[in-house]
């Protein structure tokens, strides 16, 4: 899955995006690991901004256990998860 972090400030500006946040890669499982049905991942996320509207997330998939980066050699993207945020001003 793709998340953007601006927490990284030692990294090449080679990665860093014109928003300033770098594009990374979180692997929330790898291959060979046996998921049941119903079985659920979790990651705790939060918006960027107050008035962000939704997540969409990139997802990206690798052989490589030790990836870090969407743009490596080896990451192939698999599509977007689009969730939309409710408005808490609206009621």
């Amino acid at each position: 899955m793709n998340v953007k972090s601006c927490m990284e400030r030692r990294r090449s500006n080679r990665k860093r995006r014109p928003s300033g946040r770098i594009h990374k890669f979180l692997n929330l499982t790898q291959r060979g690991t046996v998921v049941e049905i119903n079985q659920e991942f979790t990651l705790m996320i939060f918006p960027i901004s107050p008035t962000q509207g939704a997540f969409d997330f990139l997802i990206y998939y690798t052989a490589n256990y030790s990836a870090q980066y969407i743009d490596e050699d080896g990451m192939e993207k698999f599509g977007n998860l689009l969730i939309s945020l409710p408005n808490v001003h609206s009621g």
